[in-house]
């Protein structure tokens, strides 16, 4: 995935220079990407293997155009225990996608709290930074294990939550998809059955970012020039 622009012959010719310049540089400008991520065991196998082929190919192969947006990425695993694959956001450019290993429970409750408490200033964010729209790309095949009603409750009235772009992908055929939808919202709830080809996941994760990206960015646009 190269652009979201669709510029990339511009790019070739050596014209990145002419790129128009969107955003002041007051402060920084962030844009934060966090996949959720089950880990439970009833994801072992071709679930996981394919999860962490489609994410790891696709973070490698970002290519962001705007030098004046910084994309930042981590992910929270959640089986029996919930755990960030990096101690903070990285840099797309920097960040290293570990594999994911699956077993045990389903801590969806307990990775809500965790999201909850890291989008906020006191967690991930700075007030030094513009923070902008987040992505937020949920992928479970199943039901959680834990008590999630009051922190998914929470978590639905975080406003970086609420300002976010937020996507669900249920995996096989098992997942709860009402769930999904009061998490990202109906129309952006997709399904990776296990009757269909997972090899779908990687194009798929491709237009949700480029989707989410997009939007984050042009909203920001929108704010600067008003």
């Amino acid at each position: 995935m190269k652009s979201w622009f669709q510029i990339d012959s511009i790019i070739e010719k050596g014209e990145r220079g002419n790129y128009p310049i969107f955003f002041s540089k007051q402060k920084p400008r962030i844009i934060n990407i966090f996949f959720l991520i089950d880990c439970s065991g009833s994801m072992m196998g071709r679930r996981i293997e394919e999860v962490n082929h489609a994410c790891s190919e696709v973070l490698c192969n970002f290519d962001v155009i705007n030098p004046n947006v910084s994309i930042k990425v981590n992910v929270l695993k959640f089986g029996t225990s919930v755990e960030w694959m990096s101690p903070y956001p990285m840099p797309i450019k920097e960040f290293m996608w570990r594999p994911i290993e699956s077993y045990g429970l389903t801590s969806f409750g307990e990775a809500c709290s965790e999201l909850n408490q890291k989008m906020s200033l006191n967690g991930f964010f700075s007030s030094k930074e513009i923070i902008m729209k987040s992505l937020l790309i949920l992928m479970t095949d199943g039901e959680p294990t834990d008590d999630y009603a009051d922190s998914l409750q929470s978590l639905l009235q975080n406003p970086y939550f609420i300002n976010s772009h937020r996507f669900a992908i249920g995996i096989g055929n098992d997942y709860n998809q009402s769930l999904l939808a009061k998490f990202a919202g109906a129309k952006k709830v997709f399904e990776l059955t296990d009757e269909g080809d997972n090899s779908y996941l990687k194009p798929m994760l491709e237009r949700i970012m480029q989707i989410g990206l997009y939007a984050a960015s042009y909203a920001a646009l929108n704010e600067e020039n008003n």
